[in-house]
This record gives structure tokens, C-alpha cells and sequence, in this order.
């Protein structure tokens, strides 16, 4: 059986959606900006950065809580009146690491509905670690710990890469198995060899 080493039709479909995500990204940023190419309308109603900004600081906050400090989270600012601050833009997100799991999911030849599963829970994944890096952040900043020192943006890039690496293998072995199970439910009696 020939098998290849390398699967270059995955790997150009890889690289076609990730490179439609990231760009459209980038112009999707230049017209919710007001310094570009401005348009109020995408950016009160399709805004998705501000929703993912808000979602992150927003769940943070909750945890915050409950380890009973106050926070505001105000646009992109999370909060104590008069303490600690901390301001999120359209790098903090991990857009770039969400477009490259949802390229290299889609890009291989699955079922959709395995598809879909799989790039919601690695996405989520991906922003539970930015909620996690946010609470954390914040703790030190308030606290003075010594990681507050650290680049959190390093700290969230290593997270998510070992978290990435984590789903790929996931992925790849749950991958097998639905091919396994889809040529087992094969009728043997129906298929046919044939030589050229």
C-alpha cells in the first residue's frame, strides 16, 4: 500500500482558510476602526471583537468575584475604581491561534458535524485560557506578585500552543476512529477489487 508522507491537498486547504480567516480578520479590524476605513454599522451590530473583549473580561470578572474583589468591566477596560487596570485590544484574543485550529480543522476530510464539534471545543478551549490568563493577571497585578512581571502575552501563547497540541492528537485519534468505523459498517459482500 502507498501511502504519502506528506497530504498536500490538506495542506493547501490549511493554508487558503487560515489565510481567508487572518486577512479578512485585518479588514474586518480596518472598517470597525474609526483612523480607517470607518462603518458604524459593522461596528455597533457585527463587532465581534468587542463581543469576544467582553466575553473574556466578563467571565474573568465573575471569577473575580468570587474571590470577593469588585471589578467594572468597561468596554475594553477591567477594572477597580482608583487600583488595578487592565486594557484589552484586538492582539490580546488569540485570534491568529483560533484561525489556525479552525483552518486545521476544516481543513481535513471529516463530517461536518465532526467539524463543527471540534473547532467550537477548540476555540473555547483557546478562550478559556485567555479568561484564565486575564483572572490570573489581574491577581498578580492587585497582589504584587512576582508573575505579574511575566509577558502575559508569553504566558497565554504557551498555554494555548500546549493546549492546541493537545487537541490535534485528540483530534487525529478520534479522526481514526470515525474512519474505522465508517469502512467496519462497509458490507463486505459489496465491495469488489478490481486491478487495472
Amino acid at each position: 500500500m502507498n501511502q504519502r508522507l506528506f497530504d498536500w491537498k490538506f495542506f493547501v486547504r490549511f493554508i487558503g482558510i487560515y489565510i481567508v480567516l487572518y486577512y479578512g480578520n485585518l479588514l474586518f479590524w480596518g472598517i470597525i476602526d474609526p483612523k480607517n476605513y470607518y462603518s458604524p454599522f459593522a461596528d455597533k451590530y457585527l463587532n465581534y471583537i468587542s463581543l469576544l473583549i467582553t466575553s473574556v473580561f466578563g467571565f474573568s470578572s465573575m471569577i473575580i468575584h468570587f474571590f470577593g474583589v469588585d471589578t467594572i468591566v468597561d468596554g475594553r477596560y477591567l477594572f477597580i475604581p482608583n487600583g488595578t487596570a487592565l486594557y484589552m485590544d484586538q492582539p490580546c484574543l488569540g485570534l491568529g491561534v483560533m484561525f489556525f485550529w479552525i483552518a486545521f480543522i476544516f481543513a481535513a476530510k471529516n463530517p461536518a458535524t465532526f467539524k463543527i464539534k471540534w473547532a467550537i471545543i477548540g476555540v473555547l478551549s483557546i478562550w478559556l485560557i485567555n479568561c484564565a490568563r486575564v483572572t490570573l493577571l489581574f491577581f498578580a497585578l492587585e497582589k504584587n506578585w512576582a508573575i505579574g512581571r511575566l509577558d502575559a502575552h508569553d504566558m497565554f501563547n504557551y498555554a494555548a500552543y500546549v493546549v492546541i497540541a493537545l487537541l490535534i492528537w485528540l483530534v487525529n485519534i478520534n479522526s481514526g476512529k470515525l474512519r474505522a468505523n465508517g469502512i467496519s459498517k462497509v458490507n463486505p459482500e459489496k465491495v469488489s477489487l478490481t486491478s487495472a
